[in-house]
């Protein structure tokens, strides 16, 4: 178990689900790793936490690694050499990732370039996030949303949605397509109407990505 400092960092300053990383390290295979994992999750905090303490200011426009990164990057390396099974070193991979994010451009460098293609660690925004351009939709907006049909009959939606169909129609029978746990019949297309006063983020390119706070949801239909 990741230390209660950790947690909290991860949870609050991260805006990371603690229970998507916990479930993923309770999955049978990863168990002769847990620990390892847990440990170098600790190491990335506080990688993190030292950058922050040096007063790092992330440059867009520079192509080089912050101290964090670096740090993280060279344990991944060190690490991932000790670990001969695959799918172990992806979840490694991609909570390095996550970490090397966060450590370059913060919340919004962590959210925008999510890997959501395997698994990764879950980030739920409660705030809005900036810079974004949501002033440019309109107060009552229609959303679309390519997802598995478990999300309409559970009602528990993901906060990314789009303002185009076809991009949603892309996510939903295109996009995932080569990916192991894609089934094509279960994928389906959401629509809803939804109060621009709620949405945490937009950039209208390239995806036109609209994240929401899910529990203003209203009503939502499945399309063609």
């Amino acid at each position: 178990m990741l230390p209660k400092e950790d947690r909290c960092f991860i949870t609050h300053e991260m805006k990371v689900s603690l229970e998507s990383i916990d479930l993923k390290l309770s999955e049978g295979f990863l168990s002769p790793y847990r620990k390892k994992f847990e440990a170098s999750i600790s190491l990335f905090v506080k990688y993190v936490r030292m950058q922050n303490e040096l007063g790092y200011k992330f440059d867009q426009y520079s192509f080089e690694d912050s101290p964090a990164e670096k740090k993280i990057n060279r344990h991944y390396i060190e690490l991932s050499d000790s670990i001969d099974n695959v799918e172990a070193d992806a979840i490694l991979d991609s909570i390095r990732h996550a970490f090397c994010s966060f450590a370059r451009g913060g919340i919004h460098q962590l959210f925008t370039h999510q890997e959501n293609e395997v698994w990764y660690p879950k980030v739920i925004l409660d705030s809005e996030l900036h810079p974004n351009n949501i002033d440019s939709l309109p107060e009552i907006i229609v959303l679309y949303r390519g997802a598995d049909i478990s999300e309409l009959k559970s009602l528990n939606f993901g906060q990314s949605w789009t303002t185009k169909e076809d991009v949603a129609r892309e996510f939903a029978y295109r996009h995932y397509a080569n990916q192991n746990w894609f089934a094509k019949e279960n994928r389906i297309i959401l629509k809803t109407e939804y109060a621009r006063c709620f949405v945490y983020y937009a950039n209208q390119a390239p995806e036109y990505e609209v994240a929401i706070n899910t529990s203003k949801i209203g009503k939502v239909e499945r399309i063609i």
